[in-house]
């Protein structure tokens, strides 16, 4: 998913972003009633968190356990 196709000196080309980035689009309704699409994009995807980029990570490792 990284790889786009391009053409070079009339030959086809795979050339390779070294990045995913990762979108997901979302339906909205809007105060006044209209729909719309809005899509977060996670940046470079494919590298994973970091416990040092990422708070999420060490708010994840700190969960709660089970309830009852």
């Amino acid at each position: 998913m990284a790889r786009h196709y391009a053409e070079a000196d009339g030959k086809p080309q795979r050339i390779d972003d070294g990045a995913v980035n990762l979108g997901l689009a979302v339906d909205v309704e809007r105060k006044d009633g209209t729909r719309t699409l809005m899509v977060p994009v996670i940046r470079d995807a494919g590298r994973g968190p970091s416990p040092s980029s990422s708070p999420h990570t060490t708010t994840w490792s700190r969960r709660p356990g089970p309830t009852r």
